[in-house]
């Protein structure tokens, strides 16, 4: 029999993994002071069984509903050894947090959940996070975090653009994104496209700083990073600690992004962990990167991005935000039944 499991408001915000089962293993319940008890299942039980992954991936994370993560090393036609990560649209979904310095004011303007590190019930599904984009003084573009505009968006800015559903989108702010009766979350604006329709744009080819940003030295092929999604909406991060524009956007072709951007650069920020499974420390993904992931938890002076592991299949990732309305939006997990009442539904990440 399907056990219904509720979790009602940021004070609890997630719980993973309800299952029905004959004999379910005991339970920690906590009383919310509502009243009700909201009861934390237990860790699902490892398996020896995995899934193989794709040719030339290796397995990162597994999550409740599969694979939550793939990395592989791309290397480029001049040699440059490049970390690719793919979050499968099916099993995860993205959060963007402010950091406690960049953008300036972000901190105080954002709601707790989008803050500068992530909350406990967002780590019991947290299974990764990367560095963000350049410094808001560098007018690479602006910030959206849970529909509070912190910097001003700028039309023509490559945008990575997340929906309330957690699903992740990039494009050129304006024209490509946000598309008719597109759902706003969050948005994070830098710079302009490496990779568009799945090929890499001619400005991709140049090392321009006024164009990818100034690098520390006057060595072009300096610590970058890229973000670029597929036609199907996975999800990849790319990362190196000495890359040229031109490099990220051929990681990007390789995995057949239709759309790719850079992100931050130079050796300080480029930061990508990967958790084994949902909840467990993560690990350091790119040779070389600088800090632990542990920043992202800790908490961070820039702004990121978190990524969680969808919930077993009966229960839904559901993001409480109004479109149009800004405050907090954390990842809610609800298990068993749901029963429309009168309004609008909170946006559900299937």
């Amino acid at each position: 029999m399907l056990k219904k499991c509720v979790v009602l408001g940021a004070a609890a915000l997630v719980l993973a993994g309800c299952s029905s089962s004959s004999a379910p293993p005991p339970t920690t319940s906590h009383s919310l002071g509502t009243g009700l008890k909201i009861e934390a299942p237990p860790t699902p039980a490892t398996t020896t069984t995995l899934p193989a992954p794709p040719q030339g991936w290796t397995l990162s994370s597994m999550g409740a509903r599969g694979i939550t993560a793939l990395t592989r090393t791309f290397v480029t036609s001049g040699g440059k050894s490049i970390t690719i990560a793919e979050f499968p649209l099916s099993t995860t979904a993205f959060h963007l947090h402010v950091g406690s310095q960049d953008p300036p004011g972000g901190a105080s303007k954002a709601p707790a959940d989008a803050g500068p590190k992530t909350g406990i019930y967002e780590n019991r599904l947290l299974m990764g996070a990367f560095n963000g984009g350049f410094k808001q003084n560098a007018g690479a573009g602006g910030v959206m975090v849970n529909g509070i505009v912190v910097s001003p968006l700028v039309n023509g800015k490559a945008a990575l653009v997340i929906d309330t559903d957690g699903s992740i989108h990039v494009g050129t702010w304006g024209s490509q994104v946000p598309v008719p009766g597109e759902k706003l979350a969050s948005v994070r604006e830098n710079l302009v496209l490496l990779v568009d329709n799945g090929v890499a744009t001619p400005a991709s080819n140049s090392v321009d700083p006024g164009i990818w940003g100034s690098t520390v030295g006057s060595n072009p092929a300096v610590a970058r990073s890229a973000l670029g999604v597929d036609a199907q909406g996975n999800v990849f991060f790319a990362g190196s600690m000495s890359a040229l524009p031109s490099d990220l956007a051929q990681a990007m072709v390789s995995v057949h992004a239709q759309r790719a951007m850079q992100l931050d650069i130079n050796p300080n920020w480029i930061t990508l962990g990967i958790a084994p499974r949902p909840g467990e420390p993560m690990v350091s993904q790119v040779p070389g990167q600088n800090h632990s992931p542990a920043i992202f938890t800790n908490g961070w002076e820039r702004d990121f991005v978190g990524v969680v592991a969808k919930p077993s299949r009966n229960c839904s990732l559901v993001f409480a935000l109004a479109p149009g309305v800004g405050g907090a939006n954390p990842p809610l997990v609800i298990c068993g039944p749901r029963h429309k009442s009168g309004g609008s539904s909170a946006p559900v990440a299937s």
